[in-house]
Formats: C-alpha cells, structure tokens, sequence
C-alpha cells in the first residue's frame, strides 16, 4: 500500500510512497519500508559481532568496530528519501475507481449514480471537515453544487493540482 502521491522538486514527476515531512522539507519514500527489513540476523550460537574472529580484544576498538558494522548496516537498508513539493502530497483515500485505480485526495472523478438517485456529474475529491454536516472528518466530492458524500459509480478523469481548470468547481 502506498498512502501518498506527491510531484518530485527535482523533475516534476509524480511518485508514490510514504510522506516524511520535517522542517527541511517534506519527502517520500518510494520502496514500501518494513521495521523487519532493519533486523540484524543473527547466527543461533553467536554472540557478539565477530571481533573475537577478527582478534580484537580491546572493548573501545570492539565498541567502534561494533558502531561502524551498524552505521554501514542501516546505510544499506534505508531507502532513498526524495523532496516532493509540499503542496502537491494527496493522500489516498481508500477507495478504488470502477477501473481499480487508487483516489487520492485533490483527485477529479466523473460519477453516475442514476441508479440509485444521486444523478451524475464530476467533483474533486476533498477532505471535508465541517462537523455541523457529518460527526467526523471524512472524505467528500466538491462540485459546483456544494458537497456530496462519495458517490458509488466512479472513474477518475485528472487531478486538481495539474489542471486546476479541470472542473472550476472550487472557484465557483
């Protein structure tokens, strides 16, 4: 699962990933990161990290050759982490179009629920927070109508943040 897309500082291309943001900037990580993927593995009878075979008895030279196995361990295994502009990060939402496309937040979908009376039309997918309508935050499709909970039948046709021309439903 990949729960953010966001547009790369450095060429402009989406990717997806987990978000990082900090006060350098925010970034993500395109590989899917596992705690486990930093485990050691351990041989069953060993202790230690080899210095007896390496004849190191001194504990500091021990200690640093310790630190210095780790230091490179952890280079290996962490990915690398790409600043993305900030105003471009979308989270996924949750929900798949009719085609099995991931909707992230900030998406422009078409939508035909004449079936079921909700009519059709197009939104753009935003995280709709106002408690006086709903209990909790959750995701909405804006139209040109105002606000409609996420309809059934959809398929996505864009994004606001490449085209925000696409529906001209928030600038109405």
């Amino acid at each position: 699962m990949r729960p953010y897309k966001a547009k790369r500082l450095d060429n402009d291309e989406w990717i997806e990933g987990w978000l990082i943001a900090c006060n350098t900037g925010s970034y993500m990580v395109e590989s899917d990161v596992n705690v486990t993927d930093f485990l050691p593995e351990y041989h069953s009878e060993g202790i230690g990290c080899g210095i007896e075979d390496r004849g190191i008895t001194d504990r500091y030279q021990a200690a640093e050759y310790g630190f210095e196995k780790g230091v490179n361990r952890t280079l290996e295994l962490i990915p690398e982490f790409i600043q993305v502009n900030p105003s471009t990060v979308c989270q996924q939402i949750g929900l798949q179009d009719e085609d099995g496309n991931e909707i992230y937040d900030n998406m422009a979908i078409e939508y035909d629920d004449t079936e079921i009376g909700s009519g059709k039309g197009a939104g753009v997918v935003t995280y709709f927070t106002d408690q006086t309508l709903v209990d909790s935050p959750c995701y909405a499709l804006w139209t040109k109508g105002g606000y409609l909970a996420m309809p059934i039948n959809k398929k996505i046709i864009g994004n606001e943040i490449d085209n925000p021309e696409i529906l001209g439903a928030k600038n109405v």
